[in-house]
């Protein structure tokens, strides 16, 4: 974006429509790690490459496991 462009930006969200995801386990399974990379886009410097964010959430999903949150397992 142009500097013009990100003087725009107010804020981010991360939608998640729940119409048809029966459980919070689902729900779960859904946001997992999608919020995970929503929190480091929208807090973090743009200059963080992928593999730096890989490896931070690599970190981060025994936090996940610790709450008993269900989420989608990274490809390797």
């Amino acid at each position: 974006m142009s500097a013009d462009q990100e003087r725009l930006v107010m804020g981010l969200q991360a939608q998640l429509w729940t119409e048809y995801l029966p459980d919070a386990g689902a729900i779960q399974y859904m946001a997992f790690p999608r919020l995970c990379a929503f929190a480091e886009r929208a807090w973090g410097s743009p200059e963080q490459s992928w593999d730096e964010f890989q490896e931070r959430l690599r970190a981060h999903l025994p936090r996940l496991d610790a709450f008993g949150i269900r989420y989608r397992p990274l490809d390797d």
